[in-house]
């Protein structure tokens, strides 16, 4: 029953809304890699306080309360001082002398009381103080760093969509010379083209010419009479 007892426990002490570690570390992106989108803005005049700096501001606040109640302690220790001496000085007695005597050391120790609580409330205060100077400069460097990010980010689109246009300015311009270059040199061919098929005509021309001559009929020649012997 004991053993039952502890794994109910120990399932209780479980956070049920909390995520698996895999899918905190897949939620991470990549060292190095670009954030999915710009950072949010921020409010440069907003100071978020940290929750050291209401502790210490709580402390600072009870400490000027008990402050507070110390000073009323010595207010009313020294009217009753005040009293018991006039006691004492009009009686003479010495029961009202033995009076003021504690009397005046129950002053005393409020004094110091006093004195001490002064000296935990201006400690209290400067460590508020502290505090606060260090959140707002923690709020004025992320206001900072944020700000920087969103710089560099609308730089890395600037210089993307400059880079975009310089290549299809470059690749118009290249276009156009090469298609320039390549005309001028198809009409070069072209002209060789027509050359080379002039020569040939006159070439095809001056073989039709030679076989036409050498199969035209050859004229006959003519015999000679014998002259007859005596």
């Amino acid at each position: 029953m004991a053993r039952a007892k502890s794994k109910s426990a120990g399932a209780a002490k479980k956070r049920p809304g909390r995520p698996p570690k895999n899918d905190a570390k897949a939620a991470t992106p990549k060292r190095g890699g670009r954030p999915p989108s710009a950072p949010p803005a921020v409010d440069g005049r907003r100071i978020p306080t940290s929750p050291q700096t209401v502790r210490a501001q709580g402390a600072a606040d009870r400490a000027a309360s008990l402050l507070k109640e110390a000073r009323q302690a010595l207010a009313d220790s020294q009217q009753a001082a005040a009293a018991a001496r006039s006691q004492a000085k009009s009686s003479g007695a010495v029961t009202d002398k033995n009076a003021v005597k504690k009397v005046r050391l129950k002053v005393g120790r409020a004094v110091k009381k006093v004195a001490t609580l002064r000296g935990a409330l201006r400690e209290a205060k400067l460590r508020v103080a502290a505090l606060k100077a260090d959140d707002r400069y923690k709020a004025k460097a992320n206001t900072i760093a944020v700000r920087l990010r969103q710089a560099e980010l609308a730089a890395e689109e600037r210089i993307a969509t400059k880079l975009d246009r310089a290549v299809r300015k470059f690749h118009d311009d290249k276009l156009t010379e090469l298609t320039k270059a390549e005309a001028k040199k198809a009409k070069v061919r072209q002209q060789q083209a027509e050359k080379s098929l002039a020569g040939l005509e006159k070439e095809k021309a001056a073989k039709i010419r030679a076989a036409q001559t050498a199969l035209e009929p050859k004229p006959r020649k003519k015999r000679r009479k014998r002259r007859a012997t005596a």
